[in-house]
């Protein structure tokens, strides 16, 4: 995958198997989408690229609404021709403490991807956010659509935590945790959160194992708060079929294929042949394909002055068609 002066830009169709291609080319995607797996930002951001008038598809320019046929129509900004990383990635993060839940920090906080390969910061997103001190299981990956139905609510996705307390937990207490709190809310309607299980880690019972399958701000510490408690630790020791066994902490790894099927039933969303054969499990490989993407991706995405955070995009002059 090479630039070249007559046609520049991130052409990933020859890292692209013919079974994988199909997958892609069965696809119809919006444009920010598409953009967004390119590595130029995610949905949003990307959005200014179109209103500008710099994206266009077939030689016609973009509008918010336009829809994309991967590796069938031709997607330009200014002289450079993009297609997307071609593979699915589905990534293990044991977070380690005293990191950010986000691609950059504007107080040069470090972040999750600072224990990530370079190019994960363009590609992959993450379902939910863990605290800057929270440890644990963070699952990120560029299928869009797996990650939403990971976090919509409906789905009951299990997340099962380690909890250090500043006190003995009551049996009483944790009655209530099993039963349901009210939870108010600022700006909505209070909401009842229930503790699916709770499994003591210790005798003096100020550790446990709790789950449930709110995915709410902090919840967790909440709580725990509201019944008169202080969480000194918290480790998300799992994500419904997912746990973080064998992984250190501030390490990653990519999910088995048998994670990946169970993640897609737990979202009763199909695993076709076709797609499977986008997804990447093996390290050494993944990690190969990837510093391909990344030496053609960098030059372009330096001279768009596409930030590490995937978003911070300049606006260079409208390009010409």
């Amino acid at each position: 995958m090479r630039k070249t002066l007559q046609n520049p830009g991130l052409h990933t169709e020859q890292l692209c198997p013919k079974k994988c291609l199909h997958w892609w080319q069965a696809q119809s995607l919006r444009i920010n989408r598409y953009l967004a797996l390119c590595g130029l930002g995610s949905r949003r951001t990307v959005e200014t690229w179109i209103q500008s008038g710099q994206v266009f598809v077939n030689n016609q320019q973009a509008s918010w609404n336009t829809r994309v046929r991967p590796f069938k129509d031709t997607v330009r900004i200014h002289q450079f021709t993009l297609q997307p990383f071609p593979f699915l990635l589905y990534i293990l993060l044991n977070k380690a403490k005293d990191r950010i839940t986000t691609r950059t920090d504007p107080l040069g906080r470090k972040t999750i991807y600072d224990d990530l390969p370079q190019p994960f910061r363009y590609l992959l997103t993450y379902a939910g956010r863990l605290d800057r001190n929270t440890t644990g299981i963070l699952i990120l990956s560029n299928d869009g659509d797996l990650l939403y139905q990971l976090l919509q609510s409906h789905r009951q996705i299990p997340r099962t935590y380690h909890v250090r307390l500043n006190q003995r937990l009551t049996r009483r207490h944790a009655q209530q945790l099993l039963t349901g709190i009210t939870l108010n809310q600022p700006n909505n309607q209070p909401i009842t959160v229930q503790v699916q299980n709770i499994e003591w880690l210790n005798d003096a019972h100020t550790e446990c194992l709790i789950t449930l399958t709110s995915g709410q701000y902090r919840i967790v510490h909440r709580l725990f708060q509201t019944l008169g408690y202080q969480v000194k630790k918290l480790d998300r020791c799992a994500f419904g079929p997912i746990q973080a066994k064998r992984v250190p902490r501030g390490q990653w790894r990519p999910l088995t294929l048998q994670e990946i099927r169970a993640l897609h039933n737990a979202c009763s969303l199909p695993l076709t042949p076709t797609k499977q054969a986008c997804i990447l499990t093996n390290t050494r490989q993944i990690l190969h394909i990837l510093n391909s993407w990344w030496n053609s991706a960098q030059p372009i995405l330096r001279y768009l002055n596409v930030e590490g955070q995937r978003g911070r995009v300049a606006r260079r002059g409208p390009a010409k068609p």
